[in-house]
């Protein structure tokens, strides 16, 4: 990672991840997430799933974690501390499945509408972080926030029963 102050670059699935767990780390109230799955965010390894946890209970927001996929199908399949902390947060925890049609091809994470966690291809690992800069997620709040009004509702943790 090339770190200049808080805003620095990423080009390695290693870096990305450690960039989001810094992300996590840094957000005090919310965070919204826009990424295809959440397979190659590392928000479901152990300290990824406490990250959210943590930013969940120290949130005054009701819905402190935003997150918008593409595909919740590995999210459902292959992620269970993440699946288990949506049964347990979901009034924290909010997942929608974006709208069919044209998306952005971008990943990112937007922290209390001022640090941003940009992938500038969802299929890869290069990027940048800015912890610091305002101004910076302007446009990603913009995108995030019309696609979240058109979006569907995702999953919710716990299989629906009669």
């Amino acid at each position: 990672m090339a770190n200049t102050g808080s805003s620095f670059s990423f080009d390695s699935w290693a870096g990305y991840r450690a960039a989001a767990l810094q992300l996590l780390g840094a957000a005090e109230n919310s965070l919204c997430i826009y990424d295809p799955d959440l397979s190659t965010t590392g928000l479901s390894s152990l300290a990824g799933t406490r990250a959210l946890q943590d930013l969940a209970l120290r949130s005054s927001q009701h819905d402190a974690v935003r997150i918008l996929l593409k595909d919740a199908g590995p999210l459902q399949s292959e992620q269970p501390r993440l699946v288990n902390l949506l049964a347990t947060y979901g009034h924290r925890i909010v997942v929608k499945l974006a709208p069919a049609g044209p998306l952005p091809e971008e990943a990112f994470m937007i922290a209390d509408g001022k640090r941003l966690l940009l992938r500038f291809h969802e299929d890869r690992a290069r990027g940048r972080c800015a912890l610091d800069e305002d101004d910076a997620p302007v446009r990603h709040i913009a995108q995030f926030e019309t696609i979240w009004m058109h979006s569907q509702p995702g999953p919710i943790g716990t299989p629906l029963g009669l």
